[in-house]
């Protein structure tokens, strides 16, 4: 199935492959913080982020190798499972972030009313912080969810012999789905952009700035171009 160099493929398939896995410790983490929400902020701990990259980077390792080597049919068997199982995992994860989001704006406006001593005034202001970061989340999971759909038509479909001749593989598979896979992926970063306050902010200053220095190139341009035809005159 795979037609490129093996490095390459085992490099760019470690990046996607982590890129997707990551997402589940921000779902753990969310989850952590719903539970322990008096008291999470005071008791965080290094060894949660150590304990989930390290699995993340196991797992990724193991995926790549399997996938760079998806020319046997076992191997390729390991791949379509392990993106069905990822895809079910991402659908109840987008469930998950929902409820944890409804149950976090439940408990916030009850705390609201009531009287606010210091560990009412934490507690609140870890709800909130669930409530913001769960909303910026949400965009950017349901797109890592249609990412690892279609990553798994590109080995479903080769697996059961639906596309079989090496001109289908490389059209049908790889450009139908690496392309949407390309934009969807600049989707993430820019949900991510825009969903998070400070970085939306400062987008809006940079692309503002851009425009700015453009047109004000394109005047500068102008009237240079104007004097030139006067002093011609």
């Amino acid at each position: 199935m795979v037609y490129s160099p093996k490095i390459l493929v085992f490099l760019t398939s470690i990046a996607m492959f982590f890129r997707n896995f990551i997402c589940n410790a921000l779902i753990m983490e969310r989850l952590l913080a719903t539970i322990w929400v008096t008291n999470y902020e005071n008791n965080r701990s290094c060894w949660f982020t150590f304990t989930w990259v390290t699995i993340d980077i196991i797992v990724t390792v193991i995926n790549a190798y399997f996938f760079t080597n998806s020319s046997s049919s076992n191997n390729l068997l390991v791949t379509v499972i392990w993106q069905f199982i990822l895809s079910t995992i991402g659908i109840i994860e987008i469930y998950i972030f929902f409820k944890l989001l409804k149950y976090n704006n439940k408990v916030y406006f009850e705390r609201k009313s009531s009287a606010l001593d210091e560990q009412k005034l934490t507690g609140r202001y870890q709800l909130s912080e669930n409530i913001r970061t769960t909303k910026q989340l949400i965009p950017t999971l349901c797109l890592h969810v249609c990412v690892n759909i279609i990553g798994g038509i590109s080995v479903v479909l080769p697996y059961f012999n639906l596309v079989t001749s090496p001109f289908g593989i490389l059209f049908c598979v790889n450009f139908l789905s690496f392309v949407p896979i390309t934009y969807l992926t600049f989707l993430i970063e820019l949900s991510m952009i825009l969903y998070h306050p400070f970085l939306k902010r400062d987008f809006k200053k940079f692309i503002k700035n851009i425009l700015i220095c453009k047109n004000s190139k394109i005047i500068k341009l102008h009237r240079k171009s104007k004097n030139l035809k006067t002093k011609t005159d």
